[in-house]
């Protein structure tokens, strides 16, 4: 897991004269806002606002007026608005949004923390731990650090067969969008 230095990225491509779309899916509401012209950036609502996996949407937030042009544009030729359930859907999760950030954010800290103690990891990467290579970036362009995180227990084959036999409550996962305790193995989810 590693973090996109995003300032630096808009810089190189300002002064080219390029625009930047940051996506926020794994730090979502930890994201700093777009502002230091940016561009614009993609929020994705089912993973965040919704907060129970059972609706789909996004958000486009630009910092030029024309922005808003062109994404009415898309809107209105390609029909890119939630029905009124979904619109229902992303509004009840808004009322434990600051709950659940909060939530996580504790959540992530401890497993972390709990992880970074076991010997039998090869290799842990959060964030939001000062141990992380990239921490101070994190701290930098980040609210908070979330509850995403990767490690490595070795082989990869025997290792994360026998540590995902062993854990019950886990489910294969094919999206991160998931609320329910998701497990992605890169080596059985992507194609050889």
């Amino acid at each position: 897991m590693s973090l996109t230095d995003i300032s630096a990225v808009c810089e190189i491509a300002h002064a080219k004269g390029v625009e930047v779309s940051v996506i926020t899916l794994y730090v979502a509401r930890a994201a700093k806002p777009a502002g230091a012209g940016r561009g614009h950036r993609d929020a994705l609502d089912h993973q965040v606002l919704n907060g129970h996996s059972d609706g789909l949407g996004g958000a486009l937030i630009g910092s030029k007026p024309e922005h808003k042009e062109r994404f009415h544009l898309v809107q209105k030729a390609a029909g890119g608005i939630l029905s009124p359930f979904e619109c229902f859907l992303v509004l009840r999760g808004i009322k434990t949004l600051p709950l659940r950030m909060r939530q996580h954010e504790e959540n992530g800290r401890a497993v972390a923390q709990f992880l970074s103690t076991q010997p039998k990891l090869n290799r842990l990467a959060y964030p939001g731990l000062p141990t992380h290579p990239q921490h101070a970036l994190a701290v930098k362009q980040q609210k908070g650090f979330g509850s995403m995180m990767s490690f490595d227990l070795g082989s990869r084959e025997a290792a994360g067969v026998s540590w995902v036999r062993s854990r019950s409550s886990l489910a294969p996962s094919r999206w991160a969008g998931w609320s329910r305790w998701p497990h992605i193995r890169p080596q059985r989810r992507t194609p050889r």
